[in-house]
């Protein structure tokens, strides 16, 4: 009797032991699944957020009537310009004084000429220098959007409404005005940018 009651506690303890292990293992199964869980609910959250920027920015990308970013002339000269540039600076404010100091300004309303015509003419108002600066930006992957203003000043007195351009660069947008030989990429000193009615921004403008 002694030695069958010696195995049965034997056995009872054995089988105490192997009920503990897949106890454990079924809490650390589940602690494992919960850590999945919350990597893959993290990793979901993360790539929302870029397709959300990215959505957000897809707009600034896109070709439109007047600013044909696929037009072979405009990718080409993009490229010519940026090819051996890293940074998105240095692209945005190569393509913003190519286009300020070989684009002749000239006044008219509104747009006649949009981005290909307007680098092939080498002529344009601030809505076709827009056209262009923004299709060259796009081309070279840099987003760029028009931004419309009303009651401008400009240096010689003259008030009228107004076209210029931001570029996205690093996680900003900066303006871009290449109507003057006095604007650099960031900054605007031919008219009072301080007072003027802003009407908006926008990804595409007639």
């Amino acid at each position: 009797i002694t030695g069958k009651s010696t195995v049965n506690v034997k056995v009872s303890a054995k089988n105490a032991t192997k009920a503990t292990t897949k106890k454990t293992t079924a809490s650390t199964a589940k602690t494992n699944a919960t850590k999945t869980s919350i990597s893959k609910a993290k990793t979901k959250a993360l790539i929302s957020t870029k397709v959300s920027i990215s959505e957000t920015l897809k707009k600034y990308l896109a070709s439109s009537k007047n600013c044909q970013v696929k037009n072979k002339a405009i990718q080409d000269l993009a490229k010519t310009l940026t090819s051996k540039l890293k940074s998105d600076y240095e692209k945005g404010k190569k393509l913003f004084t190519w286009v300020r100091d070989n684009i002749q300004y000239k006044k008219y309303r509104n747009t006649r000429r949009g981005a290909v015509k307007t680098l092939q003419t080498k002529k344009g108002n601030c809505v076709d220098q827009s056209h262009l600066l923004i299709a060259l930006s796009r081309a070279s992957g840099i987003p760029a959007r028009y931004v419309k203003g009303g009651n401008c000043k400009f240096s010689n007195g003259y008030v009228s409404g107004h076209i210029w351009t931001q570029m996205y660069i690093n996680k900003k947008w900066v303006v871009a005005d290449t109507t003057s030989h006095r604007n650099t990429l960031g900054n605007i000193r031919n008219w009072n940018t301080k007072n003027y009615k802003l009407y908006g921004q926008f990804s595409s403008i007639n």
